[in-house]
């Protein structure tokens, strides 16, 4: 790992931590307690941001293609999760 991708994925990290931060005083403003979209915001954002540090990092495709089905079974969990009030 060149000197180039370790700078730019703690770049990732940083953007990704200060990313979670603004969302995080974005969803508290519109509303103090936990729920579901809340949930659905935060994970989007992660599994963005390790994806992107994935890509930055040098893995190989070979190495990061399993962890990029766990990621998108992740999205898929939890966008496809409904609750009896969504169906209403």
């Amino acid at each position: 790992m060149g000197p180039e991708q370790y700078y730019l994925s703690w770049g990732i990290l940083a953007f990704g931590s200060c990313l979670a931060i603004l969302l995080g005083s974005i969803v508290y403003k519109k509303n103090p307690s936990w729920d579901q979209e809340a949930t659905r915001v935060f994970a989007v954002t992660i599994v963005i941001i390790a994806g992107l540090f994935l890509m930055t990092a040098g893995y190989t495709d070979q190495q990061v293609a399993p962890m990029y089905g766990l990621l998108g079974t992740m999205i898929g969990y939890i966008f496809g999760k409904s609750s009896a009030k969504d169906k209403i």
